[in-house]
């Protein structure tokens, strides 16, 4: 068999694009991100005065979570945020665990209660329909939430070119 040898030229190049795409993917991106963070440095966290702290709403979406809602209302209560621009709501979309019952139990916290079960994203669509503030922090049910954490987020929006910020967990 004779091979042609473009052909064999051809057939490695593709072999070693192709192996670099593997590696790129795999430990690549990686690499070039943490090169890059180490470069741009660490950015300086903005400050916003006590006097331009905006209103939040703190957005909680729970399906079923009786067993962690009390613990994450009191979390959300407990924040370092002036609580005259702090709201708590929950929506509890289709919950039949009592959820909705310990939601009640708080007077401070808005509950949303859907008995229809139509999904994470059609709830949250459904609460930022009755959103007034112009900040809004998500949290799941089952997560615990910093007690800087607002103020830390939304000292970024003093920039006005920053639509969204993200917390860890």
């Amino acid at each position: 068999i004779t091979y042609n040898c473009s052909m064999v030229v051809f057939a490695k190049i593709l072999y070693w694009l192709s192996l670099l795409v593997i590696f790129y993917t795999y430990f690549g991106y990686g690499i070039l991100m943490a090169i890059w963070a180490r470069l741009a440095g660490k950015a300086k966290m903005p400050v916003r005065h006590p006097g331009e702290l905006p209103k939040v709403t703190i957005l909680v979406p729970a399906y079923n979570e009786a067993t962690v809602l009390g613990a994450k209302i009191r979390n959300c209560l407990n924040l370092n945020y002036p609580r005259d621009l702090m709201d708590v709501l929950v929506i509890t979309d289709g919950s039949d665990d009592g959820s909705p019952d310990i939601v009640r139990a708080f007077p401070q916290v808005r509950l949303i209660h859907s008995a229809e079960r139509l999904g994470k994203a059609a709830a949250i669509n459904k609460a930022m329909l009755t959103i007034e503030s112009p900040i809004v922090l998500l949290t799941d049910a089952n997560s615990v939430v910093n007690p800087e954490a607002v103020r830390s987020l939304v000292a970024h929006y003093s920039d006005e070119h920053i639509g969204a910020v993200s917390g860890e967990k």
